[in-house]
């Protein structure tokens, strides 16, 4: 790494899922208004629970709370449901 080069800090932020399907979601950031993110993977992308027909639900949808970090860069990732 050369001298001149800086390492920004990441946080985790608090947004809404605004659009995106299994596999990338697009967030808006209650942290920095009006931040949206480039569609993002999520950690856990699928609910391990029963729906009684042998499919998985998705655990994501449109309007749904949400923890999230993204670098400067713009990669990112949802780290889970913030309620």
């Amino acid at each position: 790494m050369k001298d001149n080069d800086k390492t920004l800090p990441v946080g985790i932020e608090r947004g809404k899922i605004i659009s995106g399907g299994p596999g990338a979601y697009v967030v808006e950031s209650y942290t920095r208004g009006g931040v949206q993110t480039r569609p993002i993977a999520a950690a856990s992308e699928y609910v391990s629970e029963c729906t009684c027909d042998g499919k998985s639900k998705y655990l994501y949808s449109a309007g749904d709370e949400v923890f999230y970090f993204m670098f400067p860069d713009g990669r990112g990732m949802i780290l889970g449901k913030s309620k």
